[in-house]
């Protein structure tokens, strides 16, 4: 229960955290760059330290619960709920890496 609730509290400060900045008026800030740079810089700092504290939690409390509810590797292909939990794996793991290839060049 208590791994279920971080990840639910994990999704909802990463989730809440991208769509306000979604509702940023960005084409105000970007009009006057040179005044908003020092509060835009300070906000991108503040919302990059939430977002990997909550992404660790979320990543965490996801490999427990995950844990918990699979009993093996196998189950990871074989259940409804592993196959969804490899789908997740693949949609966490799958930018880190693309990251990582296109970084080297």
């Amino acid at each position: 229960m208590l791994s279920s609730m971080s990840h639910l509290i994990g999704a909802v400060l990463w989730g809440g955290g991208l769509l306000t900045w979604a509702y940023v008026p960005w084409s105000l800030l970007l009009q006057d760059l040179k005044e908003h740079m020092p509060r835009l810089s300070q906000a991108i700092e503040r919302f990059s330290l939430l977002a990997f504290v909550a992404v660790v939690l979320l990543a965490t409390a996801g490999v427990i619960t995950a844990f918990l509810h699979t009993y093996g590797l196998a189950a990871l292909t074989q259940t409804l709920y592993g196959r969804t939990i490899a789908g997740k794996i693949a949609l966490f793991v799958g930018p880190l890496v693309w990251r990582r290839i296109t970084s080297w060049s």
